[in-house]
């Protein structure tokens, strides 16, 4: 469904192309695939100009740990900047890993899991 999704919005870059269900599934999805690969330091470089979004979807949708997650995480590092080029913001970003991997990482699948179920008409067309 991500991959599908990724051709239909450009990987995140023609958001509007998707409807409000799937750009939803879409922005957890990202955002939980970029952090459980490299961490919120790679979410943040590589999705920066998402994070508002995704922050927002987060807490719009109820998932109390991720939001926490994002926005602790936006605090420390606000700005883009290169990945690993701040040591001390690295170290301070590789905290809240551990946070994430007990606990929004699991909360982020069984939503998407959930949502794609009870809105699965709402994936069957383009947008």
């Amino acid at each position: 469904m991500y991959l599908r999704l990724c051709d239909l919005c450009e990987y995140g870059y023609e958001l509007d192309q998707i409807n409000d269900y799937q750009r939803i599934f879409w922005l957890i999805y990202n955002f939980n695939g970029e952090t459980g690969n490299g961490g919120v330091e790679q979410f943040l470089y590589n999705c920066h100009d998402q994070v508002d979004i995704t922050l927002q979807t987060l807490q719009n949708v109820h998932l109390e740990n991720s939001t926490r997650y994002l926005a602790e995480s936006k605090e420390i590092c606000p700005e883009k900047i290169e990945m690993y080029s701040n040591d001390e913001i690295t170290e301070k970003l590789n905290q809240k890993d551990d946070t994430y991997y007990d606990e929004s990482e699991k909360e982020c699948n069984a939503f998407l899991l959930q949502y794609l179920k009870e809105n699965k008409e709402h994936f069957m067309k383009e947008s």
